[in-house]
């Protein structure tokens, strides 16, 4: 039991907390002189007293400091000012406010941010002039020059084309890592709901974040971090004893995690595998996986050692097939 907290508590660190007023976040960086920068940037588009910045100490995960604008008081005006940021490419979610107690601006109900126009740069036509008689020098001479600007026009085309580009995936970049962040926010405050309830031995309670969890799944399914929610509905199951449900939700979580994640993931599932189902036969097989997959890992020695425990106490069902 203490290892199947000790997993989740890796997800979790951000306590639940009662506030009446709400701010929007846009951004979280690990260091105070980018999220300073960015506040800096948001000013000019913004309220600039409505910017401030919240400094978070996650414990293992360091310290993060987090952009946020405005303290509103009612959530209906708060989830408004998200469409409005919208407008303006800035992505935000709701939160609960946690800046000074002196901090009174509250974001007035009309937008007054200073809007952002986009300069519009026309290239100039070609100037058509009337040609008289030419020799036939000037007249190699004006092709040359027509075929310099040529090329010089279709080198700036894709000059202008490969910004485009880098500028779009710079933007899918910080969306989806927003996205990202978004998830984790949230799967931690269910988390610790979760983990007091598995340490008051509230079955009810456990089986009431099954939904929560999978709502997020929904909700998130473009996210890098999906993987989390199904790993958590997997240990839901395994709390109420529903074993055949853990191994199916942990083979979900296995398929959609990034490879640097699968290896404890399918280590967790031997494990299961090992101690609840005990099915050894199987258990033997997964860990020999990881040991195959993930060689030079820590995964891989934890794994043999697994391997050496079931064969040298003999719970190890052989198969017709072979021993």
């Amino acid at each position: 039991m203490k290892k199947i907290i000790l997993f989740c508590l890796l997800f979790s660190g951000i306590l639940l907390q009662i506030h009446s007023d709400y701010s929007l976040q846009t951004d979280s960086f690990k260091t105070e002189a980018r999220a300073k920068s960015r506040m800096n940037s948001l000013s000019k588009l913004l309220d600039r007293d409505a910017v401030h910045m919240v400094r978070t100490d996650l414990g293992e995960k360091g310290v993060w400091y987090r952009v946020r604008y405005g303290r509103f008081s009612e959530k209906k005006d708060a989830m408004q000012y998200i469409e409005i940021l919208k407008k303006k490419d800035i992505a935000s979610f709701l939160t609960l406010y946690h800046g000074p107690p002196d901090f009174a601006y509250t974001v007035a109900k009309t937008e007054n941010a200073a809007s952002v126009k986009a300069e519009v740069k026309k290239t100039p036509k070609e100037v058509i002039t009337a040609k008289s008689k030419k020799t036939d020098l000037a007249k190699k001479q004006e092709k040359k020059t027509d075929k310099a600007k040529s090329e010089s026009n279709k080198q700036k085309a894709r000059k202008r084309a490969e910004e485009k580009r880098k500028e779009k995936e710079r933007k899918a970049k910080t969306e989806k890592e927003v996205l990202n962040e978004t998830l984790d926010f949230k799967i931690e405050i269910v988390n610790n709901i979760w983990i007091k309830a598995v340490q008051e031995r509230d079955l009810e309670k456990i089986k009431r974040m099954i939904p929560k969890y999978l709502k997020l799944a929904e909700e998130f399914f473009d996210s890098d971090n999906l993987y989390k929610t199904y790993y958590m509905v997997s240990h839901c199951y395994l709390e109420l004893k529903d074993n055949t449900r853990a191994i199916t939700y942990i083979d979900k979580a296995i398929d959609y995690a990034p490879r640097k994640e699968k290896a404890a993931l399918l280590y967790e599932k031997g494990f299961m595998v090992y101690i609840f189902v005990q099915d050894y036969d199987k258990a033997l097989n997964i860990f020999k996986r990881v040991s195959i997959e993930f060689p030079g890992s820590d995964w891989e020695q934890a794994a043999i050692l697994n391997i050496k425990q079931i064969l040298t106490y003999k719970v190890y069902k052989h198969s017709e097939e072979g021993s």
